[in-house]
C-alpha cells in the first residue's frame, strides 16, 4: 500500500503511483521510494515526466542502478535537467 502522504496534492504523482501499483514490478520502485524520501509530490511527477518520460521500464532501472542521493537530485530539477544525472545509469542497464 502506497502512503496517501506521497502524493502532497499532485494528480500526476497519484497517477504515477496507481501504475506502480498495477506493475509486476511496482514493488521494486516502491521500496526504492521509500528509501528516496525526498522524491514526493511534485518531485514523484519529475521523476515520472521527466527523468522517465512516462516509461515504467526506465522508472524500474532507475530505482535498480541509480544511488539515491543521484535520483533524488534529479528529481529535484524542475527544469528538465535532472535526466542528465541518471543518464549514465540507462545507458548501462539497456537491454
Amino acid at each position: 500500500m502506497i502512503p496517501t502522504n506521497w502524493i502532497k496534492g499532485n494528480s500526476i504523482a497519484s497517477y504515477f503511483l496507481r501504475q506502480v501499483e498495477k506493475d509486476k514490478d511496482g514493488e521494486i520502485i516502491l521500496k526504492k521510494l521509500y528509501k528516496c524520501a525526498s522524491i514526493r509530490g511534485n518531485n514523484l511527477s519529475v521523476f515520472w515526466i521527466d527523468v522517465c518520460n512516462r516509461d515504467m521500464s526506465m522508472a524500474l532501472r532507475l530505482c535498480i542502478h541509480c544511488p539515491c542521493n543521484i535520483l533524488e537530485e534529479a528529481c529535484s530539477k524542475y527544469d528538465g535537467s535532472g535526466k542528465e544525472l541518471v543518464k549514465k545509469y540507462l545507458e548501462e542497464t539497456k537491454v
